[in-house]
């Protein structure tokens, strides 16, 4: 976000990932961003901020997690999961394993696909300037990027100004990941309103990628 802040004076910062992929023709991306050039486009799962209950999304934020506990690999998990058991598990932290929230900010959680305008881009980072024990904090925390600037939004100026996010995504299947697009998912990526669809993969399914390519220069 800090380099291409720094890159020139864009309108919005829209944050994809190598598996995303445009469903709609660029000039009406363009005029999606032109026509809410004050609103901001912010996915937030509920947590303990909606429904008063400490659950797994709290659990990020709750305890501190030491460097070495990051990584993939199969042991880094086990380990990582013991010591989320070891705390009081993923629903609650036992008292004395409590981190101590020195940000003084309510956290909110949620998928880290979104698109912020220059506005409360610029608010935040004077925010982080006069305030680094935020970053400080995220730090030792497990998945930071679906917490850290969603939290510093909700705890904005610009809070009101929020709309849901513009990426189609299919949980149907259930797991930790969305499902894999493929041309049976194409109708319903072609009559959807939203812009852009995760997840694609070229190895799974590279048809409904070069169809969605060739909408666009049609």
């Amino acid at each position: 976000m800090k380099c291409a802040y720094e890159l020139g004076q864009y309108n919005f910062y829209w944050v994809c990932s190598g598996q995303d992929f445009p469903i709609k023709p660029v000039d009406q991306i363009v005029e999606k961003f032109a026509a809410n050039i004050n609103k901001n486009f912010v996915n937030l799962f509920e947590s303990q901020n909606f429904k008063g209950e400490f659950n797994h999304y709290d659990k990020r934020n709750s305890i501190y997690y030491p460097g070495f506990l990051f990584g993939r690999s199969a042991e880094k998990r086990i380990m990582k999961r013991a010591y989320v058991e070891i705390t009081g598990g993923y629903n609650r932290t036992f008292t004395w394993f409590q981190r101590k929230n020195v940000t003084g900010l309510v956290f909110y959680f949620g998928a880290n696909w979104m698109a912020l305008n220059r506005d409360i881009v610029t608010w935040m980072f004077q925010y982080m300037k006069s305030h680094p024990e935020y970053t400080a904090f995220f730090h030792h925390c497990q998945n930071p990027d679906e917490s850290f600037f969603h939290t510093l939004f909700m705890n904005s100026p610009y809070r009101e100004t929020r709309e849901d996010f513009l990426h189609y995504v299919d949980w149907s299947e259930g797991g930790n990941s969305p499902k894999v697009l493929t041309i049976n998912d194409y109708e319903r990526l072609k009559h959807s309103q939203l812009l852009m669809a995760r997840k694609f993969d070229a190895d799974v399914d590279s048809t409904v990628i070069e169809k969605l390519r060739e909408d666009e220069q049609s």
